[in-house]
């Protein structure tokens, strides 16, 4: 397994792999016990009581289920709902049929609407995708404001994951692609979106909370049994500002992953304008784009701090060049000067690193005031 990036782990997909009739007919459980999946309509609506007590206690419109297989979640959703499904098994989506109207094929081929769903259902699917994101976004797209988006998935990190490591059960299926965990997908969507509700582990209210179950624990030489926390199934509303959010999160993303870079980028700007200030007075500070109104309020942060003043002003020029953002001091008689950090261009990011900056110059001079006062 190789870690694609910060919410999953993704696991190649065998070549053999395939969602027909061979999936959704006759298998093999991590058990070892042959099932027909055809014939467990009544034992899937128990395990999913939950889910389904509450969107048929929402007020009814119009629903998607992302993935539907057999179309049974669908079979028992009330009849006061439009029933949409899509799903990529031609046998599947055939099956399904009966129960709502069906795409057969991927759900970004289906060419729905913006914003044309009340409610959207992904259970159990996301695990099965190369893409989550690519999903996840189209979900947002045809969900209405405020919408509902009901996500089952395992977690890959649960306490029986950790325990049985690769005999944990939910590895056992190979077409398990995409590997959350209960941390990840917390993550995964409130970056993309999405305002999480509530959260269950269904376990203690499922035929799996047994004796047999509690009991096989104690042997880690089998497959690992069902426990609580192995499925995760998420309650969120699709919020009314993705796209603003989604900014925001991929600016903190950045601090997080190159906090170490910027504040070194910070600390030796400060140092350097402090010491210009000092030397040559209150400097001419121009900005690019949306660099330029960082540039004004840089230069009247500056002023408020500033002391003396030369009589040619020098020149801060902040701009983005090949490798990122650039801070160029430019003082008549001295060669010019060039700071560079990699860095997003986010006005509000932007912003927020030069407060800074312009926060370290005062508390540089003030150091150096206090220094005078003290040898005077």
């Amino acid at each position: 397994m190789n870690m694609q990036q910060e919410y999953f782990v993704r696991r190649e997909l065998p070549t053999d792999a395939s969602y027909e009739e061979s999936y959704w007919g006759v298998i093999t459980d991590p058990d070892g016990n042959v099932r027909d999946r055809r014939g467990e309509r009544e034992r899937y609506l128990q395990d999913i009581a939950t889910e389904l007590a509450f969107i048929n206690a929402l007020p009814p419109g119009r629903m998607l289920d992302v993935g539907c297989g057999l179309g049974f979640l669908l079979s028992g959703v009330a009849d006061e709902w439009e029933r949409h499904g899509v799903e990529v098994s031609a046998f599947a989506a055939g099956h399904a049929a009966r129960y709502g109207q069906i795409h057969q094929g991927l759900l970004e081929e289906a060419g729905y609407p913006d914003r044309y769903f009340d409610l959207v259902v992904i259970y159990h699917v996301i695990e099965h995708v190369a893409d989550p994101l690519a999903l996840l976004k189209e979900i947002r797209r045809i969900l209405k404001p405020d919408g509902w988006l009901i996500l089952g998935t395992p977690d890959f990190d649960s306490g029986a994951a950790r325990r049985y490591g690769a005999s944990y059960r939910l590895l056992h299926d190979v077409t398990h692609i995409s590997l959350f965990s209960n941390e990840s997908m917390h993550r995964f969507l409130r970056d993309h979106g999405f305002r999480i509700e509530q959260v269950d582990y269904p376990y203690f209210a499922t035929r799996y909370f047994n004796r047999d179950s509690l009991l096989a624990l104690l042997d880690t030489s089998r497959v690992s049994p069902p426990f609580y926390g192995n499925f995760m199934t998420f309650y969120c509303r699709c919020e009314a500002l993705p796209e603003l959010k989604e900014r925001v999160q991929s600016a903190s993303g950045y601090l997080t992953r190159h906090g170490d870079t910027l504040l070194a980028f910070q600390q030796t700007c400060g140092a350097r304008l402090a010491r210009l200030l000092e030397a040559e007075g209150v400097p001419e500070v121009l900005g690019e784009g949306v660099l330029e109104p960082v540039a004004r309020r840089l230069v009247a942060s500056l002023a408020s701090v500033g002391r003396g003043c030369s009589g040619t002003a020098p020149c801060v020029r902040l701009s983005h060049g090949p490798q990122g953002l650039q801070l160029r001091l430019e003082v008549v008689g001295q060669p010019s000067e060039l700071f560079e950090v990699v860095c997003p261009e986010d006005y509000l990011l932007l912003t927020l690193l030069f407060e800074d900056i312009a926060e370290r110059v005062a508390a540089l001079l003030g150091e150096d005031s206090c220094r005078s006062e003290a040898h005077g």
